[in-house]
């Protein structure tokens, strides 16, 4: 394969995207990756490209990240005191200054083992310096009081509206008071969860320039 492709590199007719493409494919650490290729026949696939089609495989290493575990426990930013962030970005500023480079080469391999040191460096400081809390798959920020009151309210108008044999129309008051209990409860529920996501920006740029 790596012959094919020097002697496609060397056409001169070749247009400089697919010359891209190529030379991208020539990287050692691409290479590596090809499990099997096949060169197709001219005529066989019916395209306009003066090159033969190539079907490559590669093979890809993929890490699966399973992060809604119910026993999973993540940074609570949202409790950590200043001393607490002061704490985190010094431990994190050591590490970085003293274990860990960024590496001079363009070499793909070095790069991943830099991003997994920084990764697991970020992760080790925010584990020793920052408190945790588990993962609720079942709560949704922005959940009040007020709101699960609406939401009562809204199935209770629902129930009603099911006993009558869920017939449609503004002109029957129940069916009336159940879209309105429904649109209140939608209403409020939105302007909690946005109202939570303002406070939750406005804390992480606040700490962010400390």
């Amino acid at each position: 394969m790596v012959q094919w492709l020097t002697e496609q590199i060397q056409e001169d007719s070749m247009d400089n995207a697919v010359s891209d493409n190529i030379r991208c494919l020539q990287r050692e650490h691409v290479l590596q990756q090809v499990r099997r290729y096949r060169i197709f026949e001219e005529g066989l696939i019916p395209i306009t490209s003066d090159h033969l089609p190539v079907l490559a495989e590669f093979r890809f290493s993929c890490t699966h990240q399973f992060l809604n575990r119910s026993n999973a426990k993540f940074p609570a930013w949202h409790k950590a005191s200043a001393d607490a962030i002061v704490a985190y970005t010094t431990s994190m500023r050591h590490v970085l200054e003293i274990e860990i480079t960024v590496p001079s080469s363009t070499h793909t391999g070095r790069h991943e083992h830099f991003v997994d040191d920084l990764v697991s460096t970020l992760t080790k400081s925010a584990t020793h310096n920052i408190p945790h809390s588990g993962y609720n798959p079942h709560t949704r920020p922005g959940w009040t009081k007020d709101v699960k009151h609406l939401h009562t309210k809204e199935r209770e108008m629902r129930r009603i509206w099911l006993a009558e044999g869920r017939p449609r129309g503004m002109i029957l008051e129940f069916y009336r008071n159940y879209k309105r209990a429904k649109r209140h409860f939608r209403v409020a529920l939105d302007n909690k969860f946005n109202n939570y996501m303002k406070s939750v920006y406005h804390d992480l740029d606040t700490r962010s320039r400390m």
